[in-house]
């Protein structure tokens, strides 16, 4: 019996008639009453744990479509009295962080204020966003581990992306989008090589070479893919990208788990009561 997580016992793609729809609609409605009771008592602001990410929940559910007119009108209204709980003093050292820093923080207020129709403020928190971009750009701004998705380059970069839907415009330049990916590469090719890797790119963070979504190989690899300008101006770093794919999903396990670390490879493979499947670590990010 798994220690870590819960056994799926559900049959897929089963055809469920509308009444269980209005159930979980009425409970999630029920839900983000909760949260926005509760989002006061959040201790921060960012995009993770913060009052940013249930701005962000907001803005998600006013345009999702799934909404009638009133209610993503009033979903989109809770958007901005969530962002207006918390003072928020631009912190340029974290301004190229995505989903714990400051990256992630001007994204959303960029975001949620375009869609008010308020621009003169969008744009202010736009410029922001964009500053990270210098933060990021030396190999080793942070060293920890700077090429992954919560506080790393790979975050950034996401954003962009993100940035680039809601806008409908480039936000940042071509040349900054190459300059940016080809330091991901490079960090990964000299890690591999100080560390004699099996891989062509490998990363750490905090000493730990993972291979999931959160803070590992798999997310770093999906941004680079992201970007063609990057992948067609570069043949050598398009290789390296598809033989690291390829040897990652060699890792898959028997039963389609990953493991989280390059360290829990082969015999050192976690056992089944103590695997973790989380969008994190395991296969649902990965």
């Amino acid at each position: 019996m798994p220690n870590r997580y819960f056994r799926n016992v559900f049959p897929d793609n089963t055809n469920l008639n509308y009444s269980y729809y209005v159930i979980w609609r009425n409970k999630a409605i029920s839900l983000t009453k909760w949260i926005m009771k509760n989002a006061s008592s959040s201790s921060s602001n960012d995009l993770y744990t913060g009052t940013t990410g249930i701005a962000y929940m907001f803005y998600r559910l006013a345009t999702s479509n799934t909404y009638d007119t009133r209610m993503s009108t009033s979903y989109l209204n809770k958007a901005v009295e969530v962002l207006n709980l918390k003072e928020y003093k631009f912190n340029e050292k974290k301004s190229s962080q995505f989903i714990c820093g400051d990256a992630g923080i001007n994204a959303v207020y960029a975001a949620i204020y375009h869609q008010i129709g308020d621009e003169k403020t969008s744009e202010i928190y736009l410029e922001n966003f964009k500053k990270g971009l210098t933060i990021c750009k030396p190999i080793d701004f942070h060293m920890a581990g700077g090429d992954e998705y919560f506080v790393g380059r790979a975050g950034y970069l996401f954003g962009v992306l993100w940035l680039e839907k809601v806008f409908a415009k480039k936000i940042i330049a071509d040349q900054d989008i190459v300059e940016l990916c080809s330091t991901i590469v490079e960090s990964g090719r000299r890690y591999s090589k100080q560390k004699k890797s099996m891989f062509p790119l490998m990363y750490s963070y905090y000493n730990k070479e993972y291979l999931g979504a959160a803070h590992g190989l798999c997310t770093i690899l999906q941004v680079l893919i992201s970007f063609p300008q990057f992948i067609h101006k570069e043949p050598q770093a398009k290789q390296d990208i598809k033989t690291c794919i390829d040897m990652l999903i060699s890792l898959q396990t028997a039963n389609g788990n990953f493991p989280c670390t390059m360290n829990e490879i082969g015999p050192k493979q976690r056992s089944e009561q103590d695997e973790l499947v989380h969008w994190c670590h395991g296969a649902p990010g990965n």
